[in-house]
C-alpha cells in the first residue's frame, strides 16, 4: 500500500512547478513589486498613478488589504482626492469585521480613526472599542483609572497584564487615538512604557500642529500608560534648558588658522536626541546661519552601565573658504521639544 502513496506523492511534486506557472499566469505582478511601485509613485508625488495602480489590489490579494488601504489613504489625501477616502474606509471596516479583536483589526481601527478626524466625525469610538476588546481578550484591564494631576490636566491610566512587547505596541496605538481627544492646544505627549517601577513622562509642545493639513491643535489629550504592578506614574514637566558647551575655538582666543573648526556640544539631561529640536536651532558665524552645513553626530554613553545610551550631540563646522583676518562672532541658539531655549555667544580673532 505504501508504494502507490509514494508514487502519487512523487507525481504531485513533479506537477507543482507546472501548476504554479499556470495558476499565476496573467495575474498582476508580485505583491512586493506592486507595493514598491506604489511607494515610488507616492514619493514622487504621482498620486493619481498610485491610486490607479492600487485599483483592485485589495480584492486581488485579500491578505494585504491593510497595505493597500494605507497607501490609498496617503495618495488620496496628498492628491486632494478626498472622494477616494470612502474606499479606504470600506476596506478598514471590512478588516475590523473580518478579523475582530486581532492586532490587524486594531491597526485598521487606528487608521479609521484618522479618517474620522478628517471628516470631523465623533472621533475614535471604533478604535477605542476595538482596543478595549483586544486588551480584555488578552487578560488586561483597559482604562481603569482617570486621575487629575498637579499640572491640572486629566490623565487616563491604562493597566496591562500581558507581555511587555505587546503592551508597548498597544500603548502606542492607544496613545494614537487618545491623544486626539480634547485637551490644551499646542501640547503633545511623549511617554516611556516600562515593565516595572515608575513610568516617567514628559510633556512637550506639538511641533507640527495639524493632521493632513487640518489643525488638531485644539483636540489633544495627554495620557499616562501604566503596566500592572507599577507604582503610581510620576508626571514631569520638562523645564530644564539644554546645555551648550563651547569646545572650539576658545572664547577670546587669537589664532593664525583661517579655517578654524567650530565645535559645540549639546546636552539635554537624560533625554534622547529626538527631544532636541534642531529644526529650531541656529548657529551663526558673523550673522550667517551655517547649521545646514554643519556635521552633527551623537556621542554615546561609553560606560556600558544601564541608563540612557545617548549622551550628547556634537556639532562641528569648518569654513569652506578662509575667513578674513579680524574679529569673528559665533552665536548659537537651540530649543528642546518642551520649548526650553539655550543660547551662547563668543568671539575669536584671526590675525
Amino acid at each position: 500500500m505504501k508504494r502507490p502513496i509514494l508514487l502519487l506523492a512523487s507525481v504531485l511534486l513533479l506537477l507543482l512547478p507546472v501548476w504554479g506557472v499556470w495558476s499565476f499566469a496573467g495575474q498582476p505582478p508580485e505583491i512586493e513589486e506592486i507595493l514598491r511601485q506604489t511607494d515610488a509613485l507616492l514619493a514622487d508625488s504621482r498620486y493619481e498613478e498610485a491610486l490607479a495602480l492600487l485599483e483592485g489590489f485589495s480584492e486581488s490579494y485579500p491578505g494585504t488589504r491593510q497595505d493597500a488601504a494605507a497607501r490609498m489613504e496617503a495618495a488620496a489625501i496628498h492628491g486632494k482626492a478626498f472622494h477616494d477616502l470612502e474606499r479606504c474606509r470600506q476596506i478598514y471596516e471590512s478588516i475590523i469585521q473580518d478579523f475582530p479583536r486581532t492586532m490587524e483589526a486594531v491597526l485598521a481601527a487606528s487608521n479609521l480613526a484618522d479618517l474620522y478626524l478628517l471628516e470631523e466625525r465623533p472621533p475614535l469610538s471604533v478604535f477605542l472599542a476595538q482596543i478595549d476588546g483586544l486588551i480584555r481578550e488578552c487578560g488586561g484591564i483597559p482604562l481603569d483609572e482617570v486621575a487629575r494631576g498637579s499640572t491640572r490636566r486629566e490623565f487616563a491610566v491604562l493597566s496591562w497584564l500581558g507581555p511587555s512587547d505587546q503592551a508597548d505596541l498597544l500603548a502606542d496605538l492607544y496613545f494614537q487615538a487618545s491623544s486626539r481627544i480634547a485637551a490644551r492646544p499646542r501640547e503633545e505627549w511623549t511617554r516611556d512604557l516600562l515593565t516595572r517601577g515608575l513610568n516617567i513622562h514628559t510633556f512637550v509642545r506639538e511641533r507640527f500642529p495639524g493632521a493632513y493639513g487640518r489643525s488638531v491643535s485644539d483636540c489633544q489629550k495627554e495620557m499616562i500608560l501604566r503596566l500592572s504592578g507599577n507604582a503610581r506614574p510620576e508626571v514631569v514637566r520638562d523645564e530644564t534648558a539644554p546645555r551648550l558647551q563651547v569646545v572650539a575655538p576658545r572664547r577670546g582666543v587669537t589664532m593664525a588658522d583661517r579655517r578654524p573648526k567650530i565645535e559645540v556640544h549639546l546636552e539635554d539631561g537624560d533625554l534622547t536626541e529626538s527631544q532636541v529640536d534642531l529644526g529650531e536651532a541656529e548657529i551663526r558665524i558673523d550673522g550667517t546661519n551655517i547649521l545646514d552645513q554643519a556635521e552633527i553626530r551623537s556621542i554615546v554613553n561609553p560606560s556600558g552601565r544601564p541608563g540612557p545610551t545617548f549622551e550628547k550631540l556634537q556639532i562641528t563646522w569648518r569654513p569652506p573658504q578662509p575667513l578674513a583676518a579680524g574679529l569673528h562672532r559665533v552665536e548659537i541658539k537651540v530649543e528642546d521639544n518642551a520649548g526650553n531655549q539655550a543660547r551662547e555667544e563668543w568671539s575669536f580673532t584671526i590675525r
